[in-house]
């Protein structure tokens, strides 16, 4: 049988909006866990400077057994997405995908990542 991962839209979607809060005051936010991941956005520093990209990382630990897909997941699944919800002109650019692994599942293989991921994206303020 094979186990896959329990979608991640809600987990990401939450976490973008505490990201935009961590961002904006400097916080620390906790992650979060469902029963087979535990999801944390990251980043690399603690302010946003007017005109320069920060990196922010989806940070993904998955539970012994359980994956997550790359851009092109392959024979079955669907990628990671993040949907950002930035205030005014900040801007969020794609994934920078990190190299996947062959995930082999019966006669299909699949691309993506087990144990822990780190998914980076640019935040850049305006000028």
């Amino acid at each position: 049988m094979i186990r896959r991962r329990p979608p991640l839209v809600a987990t990401c979607r939450a976490l973008v909006a505490v990201a935009v809060l961590a961002l904006a005051g400097g916080a620390i936010a906790a992650p979060v866990k469902t029963a087979h991941v535990e999801a944390e956005l990251v980043a690399a520093t603690t302010a946003l400077v007017p005109g320069e990209p920060v990196t922010v990382a989806l940070r993904l630990s998955m539970e012994r057994g359980w994956h997550t897909y790359w851009q092109n997941p392959g024979d079955s699944g669907l990628p990671t997405t993040l949907a950002w919800k930035l205030p005014g002109d900040i801007a969020a650019g794609p994934i920078q995908w990190p190299a996947p692994k062959a995930l082999p599942a019966g006669p299909l293989i699949n691309y993506g990542y087990e144990g822990e991921v780190f998914l980076l994206t640019d935040i850049t303020a305006p000028a």
